[in-house]
């Protein structure tokens, strides 16, 4: 704690900060101080130091931990967001301590994972050192749970994914200056390139028929250059880099996100209107042809358009209108 404690001073002051200065609001020794910037420079950190100035940072190594997080989040924040070199599923991860009481906000990190999945178990390529793998959960209050449940309106849970596909596309753009698009429901996409999917998966108490709490899983490829990608997907996937061609610091854009995230939730069902606006104006899908993955089977139809509840109203061939709450869609190519 004491390196990352030392690296989340030096980024937030543009300047030098003095030994000292890191020492009394530390309470470390100037020893300890010093040992700390020796295995940052060790780990990629390019520091300057200057007798009777102290210590400038100066670069970065494109590192997510929780060292780098805590240059640009409080602490307090930082109390409920856990970082891992390593995980099978930040998901996974996340729903154990769902179980075990977590409390809305709780954020798993990974720089890999071995695990990823993504809809229908579909594994989700997550390399260490180039993607933002997050998982954060939302655990609703009860006064919240009864306002749905006397609105009548059955698919509002549904909606958390739409809402989640609209606020990561701010914080990519936020970061990157370029805004992807949508793929209904769970997608975002640059230049026709995947960069990013979303996962979210509901707990229920089956006695009540209550929403417990909601895992939403974000994996964004950030950094990966095509020759990254497993050749099976190098046709379709890109990378905020490899499309934006803007290099972005992992750390600062996953806390981005969890801000966003925060102010997501909390505005949570009330500020849809809002939200139904961008997502529709950021979709892609309506106004084409689309092939639609029913499981045992495929069928073509034209989408329409994206409804109040962010269904998806298509046409089949019979000309017989839908609206598909959930599922997995295609773009006819």
């Amino acid at each position: 704690m004491t390196k990352n404690n030392v690296l989340a001073i030096l980024m937030k002051n543009e300047g030098f900060v003095s030994g000292e200065a890191i020492s009394r609001e530390l309470g470390l020794s100037r020893t300890a101080v010093n040992m700390a910037v020796k295995k940052l420079r060790e780990e990629g950190y390019e520091i300057k130091s200057v007798t009777n100035r102290g210590y400038r940072l100066i670069s970065s190594p494109d590192l997510l931990n929780y060292g780098t997080l805590m240059g640009y989040l409080s602490e307090v924040r930082m109390r409920d967001v856990e970082c891992y070199d390593i995980v099978g599923s930040t998901n996974y991860e996340l729903s154990k301590r769902a179980v075990e009481g977590a409390h809305q906000g709780t954020v798993i990190i990974a720089d890999e994972q071995r695990n990823g999945r993504g809809r229908k178990g579909r594994a989700f390529a997550s390399p260490g050192g180039h993607g933002i793998y997050l998982s954060y959960l939302m655990r609703p209050s009860t006064e919240l749970k009864k306002k749905i449940a006397n609105s009548r309106n059955n698919l509002a849970w549904s909606s958390i994914t739409a809402w989640t596909s609209v606020t990561v596309a701010e914080v990519i753009e936020k970061n990157c200056g370029v805004r992807p698009d949508i793929k209904w429901v769970n997608d975002l996409y640059m230049n026709g390139r995947k960069i990013c999917g979303i996962l979210t998966q509901s707990s229920f108490d089956a006695e009540v028929l209550e929403v417990q709490h909601i895992l939403i899983g974000i994996g964004i490829n950030v950094s990966e250059l095509y020759e990254d990608f497993p050749k099976e997907i190098r046709d379709i996937a890109g990378s905020v880099l490899s499309e934006s061609g803007v290099a972005v610091s992992r750390a600062k854009l996953t806390a981005d996100l969890i801000l966003a995230m925060d102010e997501m939730c909390s505005r949570w069902p009330e500020g849809m209107n809002e939200y139904l606006e961008k997502y529709r104006d950021w979709n892609i899908v309506p106004g084409k042809n689309v092939l639609v993955n029913y499981g045992d089977s495929t069928e073509e139809v034209y989408a329409l358009g994206i409804d109040d509840s962010f269904s998806l109203r298509v046409r089949d061939s019979a000309g017989e209108e839908k609206r598909l709450i959930c599922g997995d869609v295609s773009l006819k190519l």
